[in-house]
């Protein structure tokens, strides 16, 4: 019998607070959460889902719907992953200085209430953005650290406007042009420019368009 307790014992520790740990607010909880490969997506009834790790795949999160529905992975090297794409890269910043955007969390208070929290910087994988007010007064550089894990990635840029431009044009902003884009679009960093879109795509400076430049950068996932 106490061979079954300390079989039953060494099973909960291996991801669960221990049970003989003075944090009894905390037993029941989960520390984390190991998932051995499968040979294949495990079955699901109606009303469940499936979280696991699939065998001759990356050792990665997939996920399945319910009754043997689809399933897919949606974590790949770390990164979120979405049909065959995964998200190595992502910042706001803005067109005055290429600072990144932060904004204040909300958080719960003793007594139920909402308070604001520290601010959060909105990037990813992005060290910096940097102004290259002296060669080309609409380009940014936006640097990745770590680098990227491939140069054949998928650049999604947005611009926003969050004041009144007096005397701005209709601008928008690009990957840096050249013939290859090799030297723009590099592991290291990708090179931006603001174009005019009524004025044969000359160069403009963003900030007389834009007040706010967000970047995502999706690889092919394992």
């Amino acid at each position: 019998m106490r061979e079954n307790f300390t079989r039953i014992l060494q099973a909960w520790d291996q991801d669960h607070v221990s049970l003989l740990s003075d944090q009894g607010e905390r037993l029941g909880m989960h520390e984390r959460l190991t998932m051995p490969e499968q040979a294949a997506a495990p079955s699901t009834a109606a009303n469940e889902v499936a979280f696991y790790s699939q065998n001759g795949q990356a050792s990665d999160v997939y996920y399945r719907v319910e009754s043997d529905g689809a399933s897919g992975q949606i974590i790949s090297d770390r990164f979120v992953a979405l049909n065959g794409l995964k998200l190595e890269a992502y910042c706001v910043f803005n067109t005055d200085n290429g600072g990144f955007l932060s904004a204040p969390t909300l958080e719960k208070s003793e007594d139920g209430g909402t308070v604001i929290g520290e601010r959060e910087i909105k990037s990813f994988n992005v060290s910096s953005v940097t102004p290259n007010l002296a060669q080309d007064p609409s380009g940014f550089t936006v640097n990745f650290s770590p680098e990227i894990s491939t140069a054949d990635y998928f650049a999604v840029i947005d611009t926003f406007r969050l004041k009144n431009v007096i005397g701005g044009v209709n601008g928008f902003m690009q990957i840096k042009n050249n013939a290859t884009y090799s030297d723009s679009c590099t592991t290291a960093k990708l090179e931006l420019e603001n174009r005019d879109l009524q004025g044969g795509g000359s160069l403009i400076s963003a900030n007389l368009n834009f007040s706010l430049v967000s970047v995502q950068i999706w690889t092919p996932s394992q």
